[in-house]
């Protein structure tokens, strides 16, 4: 993966995308998205608002997008997903954090609070009214603050 290349932003004022985009299908870790341009190609960027790591850094080209590659289809787009989540590492794995029965209090107070100091990747969904809340693992000490894991 090649990280040398640069790009704009697509959220300004530009006539290199189309307004089309992508995501790949797994993307639960991190959030990826593809921004198609004019000639056909792609640019890949992570979106996130917090700091990711120095060497993904250097690429931010705004607020909400790191560079990562131009894309010839999106084809690419799952290998090359898959190789930024092996440099970015284990703790931005999205795992199960709390589960709670028939109620989501205590999972909500945690969705609030990580929400609050801009945690991103948090995931809470039902099975017959149980509630399992899934999040990063550099999350769980902030989790903590609320709750410590039952999972």
């Amino acid at each position: 993966m090649n990280l040398e290349e640069k790009a704009i932003s697509p959220d300004s004022p530009n006539d290199r995308y189309t307004g089309n985009h992508s995501h790949p299908h797994w993307s639960f870790d991190i959030e990826f998205v593809a921004y198609q341009r004019f000639d056909n190609k792609y640019d890949l960027f992570i979106f996130a608002n917090e700091f990711l790591n120095e060497e993904f850094e250097k690429y931010r080209v705004d607020n909400f997008h790191i560079f990562i590659k131009t894309l010839n289809s999106r084809d690419e787009m799952e290998n090359i997903c898959d190789e930024v989540m092996i440099k970015l590492g284990d703790d931005f794995r999205v795992v199960p954090y709390y589960r709670e029965k028939n109620s989501r209090i205590i999972c909500g107070r945690i969705v609030t609070y990580l929400k609050s100091i801009n945690s991103m990747g948090m995931y809470l969904h039902s099975d017959n009214n149980d509630w399992e809340l899934k999040i990063r693992k550099k999350d769980f000490d902030n989790a903590s603050k609320i709750v410590k894991s039952n999972i």
